[in-house]
């Protein structure tokens, strides 16, 4: 263990654009020196969530360095209280599975993976695919459809659907969200 006391230095850039009120354009760059005690063999969830040096190369083994995100939205008004975005291009799917108002950003929230996401969903991150968000009133139905590789090299589709509930109560928002997801393993 003769990394166990290193650091990481990390610079994260988010490029936002909206040159109209239904129309958003995004693009995430990330770079980092070190990773930290991400590498050590004890933890089963990295210590630091946000990506560090080995995360940003080579990202899901598609030859793509640094670049997180690339993405165009487009948003459709139907009526007072009920809306629909279509996102395409290199997402993440915990922008839209799994979402938090409170747990879910790495580098404004919490630092360590057991507070991000949960541990129990696979959310792939940085590839192709495609996501749908319609809003009505205090419900919401996201679907996300991603093309991503494994660690072992295994190239799947990933499928996924949240139906959401979030009232507004004297208490304060509630957020009530049940998710499921499918992967399509595409070559062996």
């Amino acid at each position: 263990m003769s990394d166990a006391d290193r650091g990481a230095v990390v610079f994260d850039l988010g490029i936002n654009f909206h040159p109209t009120d239904t129309d958003e354009f995004q693009v995430t760059l990330s770079a980092a020196a070190g990773n930290g005690l991400n590498g050590i063999d004890p933890f089963s969830l990295a210590p630091y969530a946000d990506d560090l040096e080995d995360d940003l190369k080579d990202i899901n083994g598609g030859n793509r360095d640094y670049l997180l995100e690339a993405w165009y939205k487009r948003t459709f008004k139907f009526l007072d209280h009920m809306e629909l975005a279509v996102t395409g291009g290199i997402i993440d799917s915990t922008g839209y599975i799994d979402d938090n108002a409170f747990a879910n950003d790495e580098t404004g929230q919490f630092m360590n993976d057991i507070f991000v996401n949960s541990t129990l969903a696979n959310l792939p991150s940085y590839d192709i695919g495609g996501a749908a968000e319609l809003e009505i009133a205090d419900f919401s139905v996201r679907a996300v459809v991603m093309n991503s590789r494994n660690e072992e090299d295994n190239n799947y589709n990933y499928y996924a659907l949240q139906l959401g509930y979030s009232p507004d109560t004297p208490l304060g928002q509630g957020n009530y969200r049940v998710y499921g997801f499918t992967t399509w393993m595409l070559n062996m």
